[in-house]
Parts: C-alpha cells; structure tokens; sequence
C-alpha cells in the first residue's frame, strides 16, 4: 500500500525547565549517535511529548500500534525546526517509548480534556527525548525552550493510509484514522500545537484535507443550498433530506474509490521516478553509493513536486545515456520505450550537427535550476 507522508503539530508538554540531567544511560545512547564522544556537560536533553492516540482538532487519530511503531523508528532521527528539511538539524532524537494513561491522568499531564476514539478508554502517549550539542549558535533555542516560548511540537511521518470511521457504512464521518504501518521521520519545533485547546495547524502531503466542517451534515446542506436547491432544502421533509444526502454520499464515496485507484498508481509511478533518479545520479557521480545517501535522496523526492521529478530524472538520465550508452542499467521494463527514445535522440543529433537541442534536458540551461 502506497506510504502518505505527513506532519502532525502536537503541543509540546513535559517541560524540563532547564532541561533534564543526562544520565549515564541516556549518554550512552546518545553517544552511539556521535562520532566524537561527548560529555554529559556538552549536551542539552529534552523530554518531548509527541503525539497520542486522541482525536485531534483536524478529526484524525492515530492508532495505538502506530504510536508504537513511531517510539521504534524515532531514534536517530533528526529534530528540526518547522518542518524546513533542507536546513541542518537543530537536535536529535536517541530515545522514544509509549505510554498509557487514563484520560484523567492525561488531563493532570497537559492540562487538555482528551477526546476519545470509539472503544477505547486509554490515552496512549509517544514519548521522546532529544538531545542539542551545546554550542554558541543554539544557545538562544536551548533558552527559548527551557522559557517556555518554543513550546510546541511536530512529528514527521509516514503512514499506510488515512480511512474514514464511521458508525454505519451510509452514516456521517465521525473522524479519520491513520492505518499502519507507520514511520516517524523526523519531529520539529513549531509555532503553535493542533491538540485539544491549541489552534490546529497541520501540512499533510499527497492527501485529501479532511475537515469536520466539511464533513458535517451542516457542511453537506450549505453544499446543496450552493448547488441552487434552495427550495428543495427550505420545503422537503426529513426524510426526503436524509435520502437526498445519502445519494450524494454514495456518489462521493463512488469518487472517492476512483481517485484511490488514480492516487495509487500516481505513488506507483512516482515510486519509479524516484528509484530512476536515484538510480541515473549514483550512476553519473552526483549522489554517493552508499544506502544512507540513497536512502536521504529517496525521503527528499518524496517531497518533490511531480513535474520537477520527472525532470530530474530525465536530466540525469540523459547525462547516464551520454556516459555509458550501453550499460545494463537501461534495460528492464521500459526498454522498448528507452530504445525508441535512444533512436529519436541519435537522429536529433544528426538533424542538429552539433547545434544545441533545447529538447534536451542536458542542452537546456532552465533544467539547471532543478533541486536535488
């Protein structure tokens, strides 16, 4: 199942004031991170809470194995501010445990009344502890965090999918729930938190925006008065507007289906893209072989626009082709197009004698401004 990328803005809670003592135990870990080994006096550790299990103010939840799945992939992933992932890390996370609380309990911990999932009576919390190296530079984040200013948080991730829950399969979207597998990517510092009693703020990728505005039976009226069936709203009974809202449910969840089928083979043909690129820039030099590298240049193209990917990998592409006409690394399924494509470029060539051909990724000045 194609993977959605997101990020989902918490409040930070669990303040450590001037931060927490590092712990021999908490040292070691942290130190399995740093090249040059590093003293408790040289780091500044905090305790985040990340996430939960309770229905935000966007209508969505996370499950409590995904929470869990967060606490094993978040270690040695990189604290950021605002989410900017092409800026250096400000921190990292060296820890990351779940726990479960009742709802009295969580209220006592943030203060916030929890809104609880259909069945369950158990807040479950994703806990994790980052670390910052002291230096001159981050002295002043290390001071807003400990003052309280920075004072919100944001996690990164990945996540199988996002399916509506509802009480009958005709009735009205009560919330949205992340499916697992999940994946924490990165987590960040932000401006304001989305949980219960702070103004959600949330920039989910690839996606539709579920809202409960939208959703709402409220929202689907407006949306028929919008359509001009003004008298039909203002005359009909209950009934008839029950039924009527019904069609147009099944008819979106119809669309809903189809953009799905569209949706999954989009992430199919992005998949390619990004393993071509990847691929054609370990091949001509300009990416390092070695998983790390290619592993960060995937995560990043995952973020790429479309357009601006497929450019890419035909900009490197071209520069493969011009390097190693005949390296195996051009067969494969697309081998009766690429073989085609070849013939074409060979006689642009002869048509050109030598003149530039702006066709070409590699003869077009404007394909240098395309990022990696």
């Amino acid at each position: 199942m194609a993977r959605k990328l997101g990020e989902k803005v918490f409040g930070l809670k669990g303040a450590m004031g001037q931060g927490a003592e590092c712990t021999p135990e908490m040292l070691a870990k942290i130190n399995g991170y740093a090249l040059t080994p590093l003293t408790a006096d040289q780091v500044f550790v905090r305790k985040f809470l990340m996430a939960h299990n309770c229905i935000d103010r966007d209508n969505e939840c996370f499950p409590p194995d995904m929470l869990d799945q967060f606490a094993a992939t978040m270690p040695g992933k990189s604290m950021l501010v605002g989410h900017n992932r092409r800026d250096l890390p400000c921190g990292k996370f060296f820890d990351a445990s779940t726990e479960t609380m009742t709802p009295d309990q969580f209220t006592a911990l943030t203060g916030e009344t929890p809104r609880m999932p259909d069945g369950m009576d158990q807040c479950k919390v994703l806990w994790a502890w980052s670390y910052m190296v002291k230096t001159p530079g981050n002295e002043e984040l290390a001071q807003q965090i400990d003052g309280g200013v920075c004072s919100h948080c944001s996690i990164g991730f990945a996540a199988a999918d996002l399916t509506a829950v509802r009480k009958d399969p005709t009735g009205p979207v009560q919330y949205w729930q992340y499916v697992a597998p999940g994946e924490a990517l990165e987590g960040s510092l932000v401006w304001l938190g989305a949980q219960p009693g702070a103004t959600a703020q949330k920039a989910l990728r690839d996606q539709t925006q579920h809202t409960e505005e939208v959703h709402s039976m409220k929202g689907i009226i407006a949306l028929l008065v919008g359509m001009g069936i003004k008298t039909l709203v203002a005359d009909a009974t209950e009934e008839q507007i029950a039924a009527g809202i019904k069609t147009l449910v099944a008819e979106k969840d119809a669309r809903i289906a189809e953009l799905e089928g569209k949706a999954a083979e989009g992430d199919a043909y992005r998949a390619d893209l990004i393993a071509d690129t990847v691929k054609f820039a370990t091949l001509i030099g300009e990416l390092a072989d070695d998983e790390k590298a290619k592993k960060d240049e995937e995560d990043f193209l995952k973020t790429v626009p479309m357009a601006r990917l497929k450019a890419q990998r035909d900009k490197y592409e071209a520069k493969a082709r011009e390097k190693f006409p005949t390296h195996a690394i051009f067969t494969g399924k697309d081998q009766t197009d690429r073989e085609q494509r070849g013939k074409e470029g060979e006689q642009r060539n002869q048509e050109t004698k030598g003149k530039k051909d702006f066709s070409r990724p590699e003869h077009n000045e404007l394909f240098g401004t395309v990022g990696r």
